[in-house]
């Protein structure tokens, strides 16, 4: 079996079709993965806390948003903009207290009505692939700046961290910091700074402070 830090916790199949999230709820007896096609199963893993972590949620609201309309079928403008406003206004409601899932979805309908202006001279079923296209793009886009943000901010904490008299350094991180970005462990903040420290010869002491979260 891989580690489980090889995978994503979050991430959106290779055709923009499927949500494919780790089940945090199921953890840590159970390693299971899900793959979510609709707005109503998106939902339910983020109120029912299988998806975990303000960044993990956000980012899981953008994916499943742009794999929601790329499996929605419409033959006009009208009914592809209906179907976007309530699937993301579904989600929306899914985590009240989430203001990463708020920002994240609002930057995805800027983004939708932005494509489709750029396609209004287009026909219909050329201006609904391209902008599937677009909000598929965005949502990866949201995704791998979270990693970058990450890594940013774990090569600053590393580089204030200093070897302990006994030789190591002790870190106190929160729980599961890979499962609640969304990226892989060498992104996660705690973890990064574990490795890098581990990659540059000393020794580290990692220490868990609990395991509930947002």
């Amino acid at each position: 079996m891989r580690n489980i830090l090889e995978y994503d916790s979050v991430e959106l199949s290779p055709n923009g079709r499927d949500l494919i999230i780790l089940d945090q709820s199921l953890l840590p007896n159970q390693e299971k993965f899900l793959h979510l096609t609709t707005a109503e199963q998106v939902f339910y893993a983020i109120t029912l806390l299988k998806v975990r972590g303000a960044p993990a949620i956000g980012i899981a609201g953008a994916l499943g948003l742009a794999m929601c309309m790329n499996r929605f079928r419409a033959r006009n403008l009208q009914a592809f903009d209906k179907e976007f406003l309530r699937v993301k206004r579904y989600l929306y409601i899914s985590r009240p207290t989430a203001v990463s899932l708020m920002w994240t979805l609002d930057r995805m309908e800027r983004c939708y009505y932005e494509a489709v202006e750029s396609t209004k001279d287009l026909g219909a079923e050329a201006a609904i692939k391209q902008i599937r296209e677009r909000l598929t793009a965005e949502a990866r886009a949201i995704k791998l700046e979270d990693i970058k943000k990450c890594l940013s901010i774990s090569e600053a904490g590393f580089s204030l961290l200093h070897p302990r008299p006994s030789g190591g350094i002790a870190l106190r991180h929160g729980p599961g910091p890979h499962l609640l970005r969304s990226a892989e462990g060498l992104y996660a903040q705690g973890l990064f700074v574990r490795n890098t420290a581990n990659a540059a010869g000393i020794q580290t002491h990692c220490i868990r402070t609990h395991q509930g979260g947002s």
